[in-house]
């Protein structure tokens, strides 16, 4: 079976684990961070890509994961 080509967003705490686990089990593409020496960083740590421009990373994958500190997630309160 083919491993389908993954890539993820945010590589921080969280998107770090992402990526690991799409190493592990998919075809871990690339990565992004808007701090380059960390998408560098785990770029070379999981023997993938780093993009500077997320929409050139969002082209080359199947899927994508979103990861982002929880301050920026929507509020669905309303409040």
């Amino acid at each position: 079976m083919k491993k389908i080509k993954a890539g993820v967003i945010g590589v921080g705490h969280l998107g770090r684990h992402h990526a690991r686990i799409y190493k592990e089990l998919a075809n871990l593409t690339g990565v992004y961070d808007k701090e380059q020496d960390r998408a560098q960083e785990i770029a070379r740590q999981f023997n993938c890509s780093h993009y500077k421009d997320f929409h050139s990373l969002i082209e080359k994958v199947d899927v994508i994961s979103l990861a982002t500190p929880a301050s920026t997630h929507l509020d669905k309160s309303g409040k």
